[in-house]
């Protein structure tokens, strides 16, 4: 086995999202850490304060990622916070559920938002 990527920063030891042609990892003290899939390289870094919720969006070239304390982010690869919102209650995931919608379960509640 090869090892794809050695960080300072610790992984959450669960599977990477690969989105927009980057690998998503989440970092256990909250974020994401954003790596070309050809070589690991760190391409940026995405804090969200807290614990991230599980899933990134694609949403036009732009990304959307969460902290489970209810922040929405919208970001550049790079890690720049283009946009910011808060959703109603504590996030446990974010999926894309089409052209430009994300699904959002929270503790008891699925909602489908537009990006």
């Amino acid at each position: 086995m090869e090892e794809f990527v050695r960080h300072d920063a610790d992984l959450l030891p669960e599977a990477a999202r690969f989105v927009g042609g980057a690998v998503w990892p989440r970092v256990a003290r909250g974020g994401h850490v954003v790596l070309d899939p050809a070589d690991g390289t760190e391409l940026g870094r995405v804090d969200t304060g807290r614990p991230a919720a599980d899933g990134v969006v694609d949403s036009g070239g732009e990304f959307v990622v969460a902290g489970e304390n209810g922040l929405l982010l919208r970001v550049r690869a790079d890690g720049t916070v283009m946009d910011r919102a808060r959703a109603a209650g504590r996030i446990g995931a974010l999926r894309r559920l089409g052209e430009g919608e994300a699904l959002i379960t929270t503790k008891g509640t699925l909602k489908a938002v537009a990006l």
